[in-house]
């Protein structure tokens, strides 16, 4: 069963936030394909986003080992 954590205000606030940014998306696209090629902005779009998520793990120390990502190994 599931159990509240009592952070309501956060969940909405997460909500919201997704909510405005789907909203943004096609306005920017719109306004990007007009210099950039659609290939060019999901490129970006992906090494944005990897370049975030890498900072994340970065700043909680949490970066997995390079060890992790060959078929022998186990972690």
């Amino acid at each position: 069963m599931h159990q509240s954590s009592g952070r309501v205000g956060l969940g909405f606030s997460l909500a919201l936030l997704t909510a405005i940014l789907w909203g943004l998306l096609p306005i920017a696209l719109k306004w990007l394909l007009s210099s950039m090629s659609a290939a060019t902005i999901t490129w970006i779009r992906f090494v944005v986003a990897a370049v975030l998520v890498g900072l994340v793990l970065l700043a909680r120390r949490k970066i997995p080992s390079l060890r992790c990502l060959t078929k022998k190994r186990s972690c």
